[in-house]
């Protein structure tokens, strides 16, 4: 897997196809975004150079030179021949036409009509990098669906070092994913406690997972902080 990088915020653009032509942070004045999220997000806009329309899906926008892949840009973008694409720079990672709910009145449903890209700009300044990935991205699946979990969901602290290997887990509980409190689809509920307004703040689990490339066993453990299911 090779990546070719096209540009960086400043940077001379070369004989590349595709540029940065402009950027916008903080913005509270200009272009609002009044379809789909915020009233006046950050925008990112490119520009094709050439005569003829470019296919963008193996293309990405980062904040983060050393994540060159921090957000693809979604399959079917592409900018006409001599045309711009907007990316709106909010976080949201959201391609038009996708459904959601106003987080606001009238909190109504919708669809989106613009790209929305993985992170903001920071108004302080901060680099912009354009990559484009000269073969297709491949995706390896660590855990299978189903997998069994030990897991901690007590509301207790399970003291330090319970993300090493050698930490003993004796104790907790084990279940198969998915797991969570009790929807309906789960194959294992986890406790959140007495009360469903007032659930622990944090649910510990573990996993090892078995490399099939060298056989290793890597163990690992992350905590879910603030529930809210």
């Amino acid at each position: 897997m090779t990546l070719a990088a096209v540009i960086w915020w400043a940077a001379p653009a070369f004989s590349q196809d595709i540029r940065i032509n402009e950027i916008l942070a903080a913005n509270n004045t200009i272009f609002p975004d009044n379809v789909d999220f915020d009233d006046y997000s950050d925008w990112i806009e490119l520009h094709n150079i050439t005569s003829s329309p470019v296919e963008l899906s193996s293309y990405f926008l980062t904040d983060d030179l050393e994540q060159p892949l921090k957000w693809k840009i979604p399959e079917g973008a592409s900018i006409a021949a001599n045309g711009y694409f907007i990316a709106r720079a909010d976080g949201f990672d959201a391609a038009p036409g996708q459904s959601y709910t106003r987080e606001f009145a009238p909190w109504d449903s919708f669809q989106t009509r613009r790209f929305h890209a993985s992170f903001k700009l920071g108004g302080a300044g901060e680099t912009i990098g354009l990559y484009r990935m000269n073969s297709p991205v491949q995706s390896n699946s660590l855990l299978p669906l189903g997998s069994v979990w030990k897991y901690l969901d007590k509301g207790t602290d399970p003291g330090a070092g319970w993300t090493d290997p050698d930490f003993d887990d004796h104790a907790w509980l084990s279940g198969a994913a998915k797991l969570g409190y009790g929807e309906g689809d789960e194959a294992t509920v986890v406790s959140y406690g007495l009360s469903s307004s007032r659930k622990y703040a944090t649910t510990h689990f573990r996993i090892d997972v078995l490399s099939s490339g060298d056989y290793r066993l890597i163990r690992n453990g992350f905590a879910v902080t603030g529930i809210t299911w």
